[in-house]
């Protein structure tokens, strides 16, 4: 009698680790279906990774950019999406063209650290690119022009972009002054994406 036992949790244990995987497996390919911007096996239709260019502020000064755009679903939201029971009531409001990353600016060899959150036209290129810049510490705007929101086009392995910029004083408030030509001034420049 208890080798049955021992035997049934064995089998029972095993049938636990099976579901397990099963379900890790089911959770990746939807999320292969969802985010096909994210996870494409095609290098060309796949936004995650690191993107490189160089734009110029208002100002004249030149920068080099070097933007990261981050995987959706980590493994941990996926892993804890297995673990956890979905009601049935809840109604799933993600984006799957909502993407996030990070931005290292550099000029003249000082870098900052900034957020990029945006989204996408539609969820396989070519498409629209639309993100949001600001700072990684909330609030550490520098006084002057700082970019603030990148406009443009996915297009394969380029991101044709037309960055807006916003002006920050030094106690962090932003201005406009519409008189002034630099506080409508954009800049079209290309990312590629690094190798």
């Amino acid at each position: 009698m208890k080798n049955k036992a021992w035997l049934f949790l064995l089998v029972l244990a095993g049938l636990s680790v099976v579901g397990y995987k099963t379900c890790y497996w089911f959770e990746t390919q939807l999320d292969h279906y969802n985010y096909p911007w994210a996870y494409s096996d095609e290098k060309s239709e796949r936004l995650v990774g690191e993107w490189t260019g160089n734009f110029t502020d208002p100002d004249g000064v030149s920068h080099s950019i070097q933007m990261t755009i981050v995987d959706p679903v980590t493994e941990e939201e996926r892993e804890r999406r297995i673990r956890k029971r979905p009601r049935r009531s809840r109604v799933r409001s993600k984006s799957y063209t909502g993407f996030d990353g990070v931005a290292l600016i550099n000029t003249n060899g000082k870098v900052d650290s900034m957020r990029v959150s945006g989204s996408l036209g539609t969820v396989t290129p070519p498409c629209d690119f639309k993100a949001r810049v600001s700072p990684a510490i909330d609030d550490n705007h520098l006084v002057g022009f700082e970019l603030n929101q990148l406009d443009g086009t996915w297009k394969e392995e380029q991101l044709h972009l037309t960055a807006t910029f916003a002006y920050f004083r030094s106690d962090k408030s932003s201005f406009y002054d519409s008189a002034n030509p630099k506080h409508n001034f954009t800049f079209p420049f290309v990312l590629k994406r690094a190798r």
